[in-house]
This record gives C-alpha cells, sequence and structure tokens, in this order.
C-alpha cells in the first residue's frame, strides 16, 4: 500500500519551446517528437486550415488500426462512383452538394477502372506514394462499404486518438470547406502513423509499381521531395511521410526525421511553394537535431530530505536520497516536470536506510526516473503509542477468548 505527496511541479521553459528554426512561410506548424508527442516548436498550432493529402495519411491510418486483417485480400470490384470526376469550378457552383469524395478533374489518379479488385495493401502504397485520390476512395469503401460510412469512421477516430480540432469530410483531402484540421492535430496523427513499420516502409519508397487488372503496370512515382533521391530538396534525414496541395490549401506537408537519436514529425499547412515547404521543414529538423543534451541536477543527496508524520512516532520520519537526482534533455523538449513521493507503508520501529519510499519523476507526463528513499534515522514509536497497543492487543486476545466459549460454559 502506498500514500503519495506531490514535491515538484514546474514548468522549466523560460522561451517559448525553446527552438529558434528562422521564420517561415507556413501559415502553421509543429514539429513533434514521435515517441514522447513532445511539441518542439508551434506557430498557430490550433489553426484551422485545409489538410490537403496529408487526410490520406489519416485514412492509412485508420485502416491499419481498425481493419488490418484486410490487408491482403481483393476489395470488391470498384463501382463507378468511386472514381467520377467534377471540374472544380463545378464543385462550388453547386455549393459542394456533389459527394465530397468526387475527383477533381485536375486532381492525382493512379488510374483504378470500374470492376477492378486490387488488394487494400497496394491501394495504401499508391495513395501514400503518389496520392491516388481514386486509391483513397477505393480502400475507404473496401474497408467500411461505402465511403460516407468510412468519413464517419475516421473522424470519431481522429477524436479518440486526441484530435480536438479536426473535421474531415472525404479520405482523399480535396477541397470542401469543411473539410479542416491543425497542425497540432496532424503531428499527433503523423506521429501514430509513424509507429506502423509498414507506413515507414511505404514512406520510403522511391517507385511503387501497381499491376491493374488487364496485367499492365503502373508506375506509381514518390511526390514528397524530402525523400526523393534525386530531387532538389532531398534531405538524408528525412523518413517520410505525405505531402499535400490543393489551390486552397496550398502546399503542406507531414514530414518525418530521424538522426539516429530521436525522431521528429513537422506538420506544416498553407506553405506558397513547394520550395518554401522543403525549406521550413528542413529548417524545422536542422534546428532540432543541432542541439545538445542539457543535464539538470533535480535533487542533491546532501541537500534534499524529506519528511512524513507517522502514527505512534514523536517526530516525523524523514528520508533522503542515496544518490543525487539529474535529468538530461534536449532544450526545446524541456517542458513539464513533476516528482512525486510514493511513501511504502512501514510500521515502527524504522531502522535508519531502510527503504521507506521511492521518488519518481515524470519529464512531460512520462516518467523517466525512479529512486528509492532511505530513512535518515531510527524512529521508535513513544512509550504512550506501545502502552495503547499493549491494551489493543490484550482486549483483543480477551475478546478470542470469549468468542471461542462453547454456549452454555
Amino acid at each position: 500500500m502506498y500514500r503519495w505527496l506531490v514535491v515538484l511541479s514546474t514548468l522549466l521553459s523560460s522561451v517559448l519551446w525553446g527552438l529558434t528554426p528562422g521564420p517561415l512561410s507556413a501559415k502553421a506548424a509543429v514539429l513533434m517528437n514521435v515517441e514522447t508527442k513532445s511539441v518542439l516548436y508551434q506557430k498557430n498550432p490550433h489553426l484551422s486550415l485545409a489538410p490537403a493529402s496529408t487526410t490520406k495519411l489519416a485514412t492509412a491510418l485508420y485502416i491499419l488500426s481498425e481493419k488490418a486483417d484486410a490487408l491482403d485480400r481483393p476489395v470488391d470490384s470498384c463501382p463507378a462512383y468511386l472514381i467520377k470526376r467534377i471540374s472544380p469550378k463545378r464543385k462550388v457552383e453547386n455549393n459542394f452538394q456533389d459527394p465530397n469524395f468526387w475527383i477533381e478533374t485536375d486532381g492525382v489518379v493512379l488510374g483504378i477502372r470500374v470492376g477492378d479488385t486490387p488488394i487494400l495493401r497496394d491501394l495504401l502504397c499508391a495513395f501514400l506514394v503518389g496520392s491516388g485520390n481514386d486509391a483513397a476512395n477505393l480502400a475507404a469503401h473496401a474497408s467500411c462499404g461505402d465511403v460516407t460510412t468510412f468519413v464517419d469512421n475516421l473522424n470519431q477516430f481522429v477524436q479518440k486518438v486526441g484530435c480536438k480540432d479536426t473535421h474531415f469530410c472525404n479520405p482523399n483531402g480535396l477541397h470542401h470547406p469543411k473539410h479542416l484540421s491543425t497542425a497540432y492535430d496532424l503531428a499527433l496523427l503523423g506521429s501514430k502513423a509513424y509507429a506502423f513499420p509498414i507506413v515507414r516502409e511505404m514512406a520510403m519508397k522511391q517507385e511503387f509499381i501497381y499491376q491493374a487488372r488487364d496485367e499492365s503496370a503502373i508506375a506509381v512515382q514518390q511526390n514528397n521531395e524530402l525523400v526523393v533521391k534525386k530531387g532538389r530538396f532531398y534531405y538524408p534525414k528525412a523518413v517520410g511521410l505525405k505531402t499535400g496541395f490543393h489551390k486552397a490549401a496550398q502546399f503542406c506537408t507531414l514530414a518525418a526525421a530521424s538522426d539516429g537519436k530521436r525522431v521528429l514529425v513537422a506538420a506544416l499547412l498553407g506553405c506558397p511553394s513547394i520550395a518554401d515547404r522543403a525549406q521550413d521543414a528542413i529548417a524545422l529538423f536542422e534546428a532540432a537535431f543541432s542541439e545538445n543534451m542539457e543535464k539538470r541536477c533535480l535533487f542533491r543527496k546532501e541537500e534534499c530530505f524529506f519528511s512524513q508524520k507517522i502514527k505512534g512516532a514523536s517526530t516525523p520520519l524523514q528520508a533522503m536520497l542515496g544518490e543525487d537526482v539529474f535529468l538530461e534533455f534536449y532544450p526545446s523538449e524541456e517542458g513539464e516536470i513533476t516528482a512525486t513521493i510514493k511513501w511504502l507503508e512501514r510500521e515502527l520501529p524504522i531502522f535508519q536506510n531502510q527503504r521507506i519510499g521511492i521518488l519518481q519523476v515524470l519529464h512531460n507526463k512520462k516518467q523517466v526516473l525512479e529512486i528509492p528513499l532511505y530513512a535518515k534515522n531510527d524512529l521508535y514509536p513513544t512509550r504512550y503509542f506501545q502502552f495503547k497497543q499493549a491494551l489493543n492487543q490484550l482486549w483483543e486476545k480477551r475478546f478470542w477468548l470469549f468468542s471461542k466459549r462453547s454456549p452454555g460454559q
């Protein structure tokens, strides 16, 4: 049995997030640690903006989380309405009353035809590598029976994983005035998607060959400029994830990168050009990867003593550390540190150097350290407490003997 005492709760960062990548062109940006979900940098993190095809990463995340058992089965025959096309102008003229997933005439397509029955895994690869809108539609349809049900389920799913400001109208990210997200929500989705090896594998493919029903091969080229090895903006530390663009959204990305120590995801919305998008992402990653770890002493062994009142003792129980307590962190992830004492239930007497508790340190709500606490000196019960205990024992013994007597004795 344990008792708890919070001994330290503090926000240590004195500078906003501690990271200074320079001015960014993006309207909104968040840089997040994939493992800890700590935010290293933010600019308008909760501003509602169009996410464009970064939506497709959320579509993949839902399918992998909820429908993974269907990945290697052929989907039902593709119906015509999933690949129907409409001009952006017509969508506006019709006040967006047409099905939200209909593909815009200038939108990217894989080339799926009515009656095609590819496996779901290939559809995911097609829309993660080359951003085929028809592939996203068919994957959604195959997962939930129809696209409308899929979108409803997708919105419930993203709320469940922590997205508070996201609402999707389709699985592909094509423009709709109510199809909105935020840099923070997208970074969170990107961090969760990165946990799937299949996402990491697909996001790094330079090319994907889709085998059509007539046995013809369709080559799908990688459209993430950070991972295209012969591209102008190739970034060797990049490890995915998904770009996006349409006229209303401008250029967006969910980019991931690793320096071997940390994996970070950058969500950028509303960049004026591909170059701006790439340069913003690289600037964020390089600012973070150039940081050196800091080591801070939280408690010194000879200075920190903790006390607790113990029933029956004339003085409080004093606890001491067996060692100094240090915490290592990157400056941009300094964040919140909370230290809590977990007292062990001990009966008197308690002797010097007996283990009596644990000091637990949480960094950004994640436990990172657990240090034992020891009694600083001996602690004995008072004579009055000993006398009272003896009386209680006699009374309990008398009651026990009385209860053992047979009726009539």
